[in-house]
């Protein structure tokens, strides 16, 4: 079995505090079906920990590189998917985006349906994109605020991808750099605490590291000084966000 030198998280990674153990156990790493044969399985520790204000997170972290280094193509299969992407695209149009930043798109699924709504210069930086749209421009790799330099965008989205940031601070943090100028920010992520009452075992896992409430999240946007400008519910799945640049929040 082979070995994987973790990243440690030292204190919470949302309020800086110590952090308590929750709980341990060892679980398989790919969050997908596999081929290969189970003594070929990368099983890690999953240490669980709390901090001081409540906040629920995964201690050790997968290197990306290994985390990611096979796809398993989360939100391309399935009615209740192709419906989530549909009423996304709605959402996302009704702010009149021109030229949009998507982050993490990397099935296409949420450009293609806003772009048979709309004309809008569509840019998507992903690591693994695959099946590359000819109607979308690509940049091969994470996002980082330098995109920014030789590129303008008034939107910058994505789709289930801020749970899977292990430091959300430095991830807001780039983006709010890089829409010093105006713009806005439109997202979806899951509606956690729904998915833990209704027990959803992939609600917490290696890609998925912080339990992100609402509270938390809205915490994180007040601090990087985002107004949320709307906010919807999709069934018990997602929540979407509408969010702008707000100097003026303390």
């Amino acid at each position: 079995m082979r070995k994987v030198n973790l990243i440690k998280r030292q204190k919470c990674v949302i309020d800086n505090t110590e952090l308590e153990l929750l709980s341990r156990d060892e679980f398989p790493l790919f969050c997908g079906c596999v081929e290969s044969d189970l003594k070929d399985d990368l099983i890690c520790e999953q240490e669980w920990v709390i901090s001081k204000e409540g906040v629920i997170q995964l201690k050790n972290l997968i290197p990306l590189e290994i985390l990611y280094a096979n796809g398993h193509d989360a939100g391309v299969v399935g009615a209740l998917w192709e419906e989530h992407h549909r009423e996304f695209a709605d959402f996302i149009i009704k702010s009149n985006p021109k030229s949009i930043l998507e982050i993490g798109g990397g099935h296409g699924k949420l450009s293609q349906n806003c772009l048979s709504l709309a004309d809008i210069k569509w840019t998507i930086v992903e690591p693994n994109s695959e099946n590359k749209h000819k109607n979308v421009d690509y940049i091969d790799g994470f996002f980082h605020k330098e995109i920014f330099n030789n590129r303008s965008f008034d939107t910058i989205t994505h789709s289930h991808t801020f749970e899977h940031i292990y430091n959300p601070h430095e991830f807001l943090e780039e983006i709010s750099s890089a829409l010093m100028g105006g713009g806005k920010m439109i997202f979806s992520l899951p509606n956690m605490e729904k998915w833990l009452e209704n027990k959803f075992t992939n609600c917490l896992n290696f890609e998925h590291t912080i339990f992100l409430s609402e509270n938390i999240l809205e915490f994180l946007l007040q601090k990087h000084k985002f107004k949320i400008i709307q906010k919807q519910y999709f069934k018990e799945h997602s929540i979407f966000y509408h969010v702008c640049k707000d100097e003026s929040i303390n």
